[in-house]
């Protein structure tokens, strides 16, 4: 077998540095992450818990909470207080924070459109089959070594 972690070590890292922010229209990978949590939170219910949020973002809840706090100093989310439970609090965006959402949404529609384009059918096919196959491997993997490691333990 060759030799391809570092390679593809190489390659995740250069993903990684890939900057969606110049076509996230005003708004950070973040804070795009946290309003497409909180539109598939409202798909599911109308009021959304923060607390919901933090489950769809898979993020400590500290770190959703200041996200939010930032997101609300922008205009692009609102929180109340559930008068029910003063404990939990609902966030709904904005009319900015849904045109904001929208647009971003568009553009990166419109760049997965011109990637894939480029790539040709065939490729695309090609790299989905794969990254799902390595996702699959990686996950039976990393299974089999916490079992291993807690036998060891």
């Amino acid at each position: 077998m060759g030799n391809y972690k570092r390679e593809f070590y190489d390659a995740m890292m250069s993903f990684k540095k890939l900057k969606l922010s110049g076509v996230l229209s005003g708004i950070t990978p973040m804070e795009h992450h946290a309003l497409k949590a909180i539109n598939v939170c409202a798909e599911r219910n109308e009021n959304v818990k923060v607390s919901q949020v933090v489950t769809e973002m898979e993020i400590p809840a500290p770190g959703v909470s200041r996200l939010i706090g930032h997101m609300e100093d922008k205009g692009l989310v609102r929180r109340t207080v559930d008068t029910a439970d003063r404990r939990s609090t609902f966030v709904a965006i904005t009319e900015k924070g849904e045109k904001l959402f929208a647009e971003c949404e568009r553009n990166l529609a419109e760049l997965g459109n011109r990637i894939f384009e480029r790539m040709g059918d065939e490729r695309s096919a090609e790299l989905i089959k794969n990254l799902n196959l390595f996702i699959a491997y990686t996950d039976e993997e990393m299974k089999k070594m916490k079992e291993e490691i807690e036998e060891r333990g």
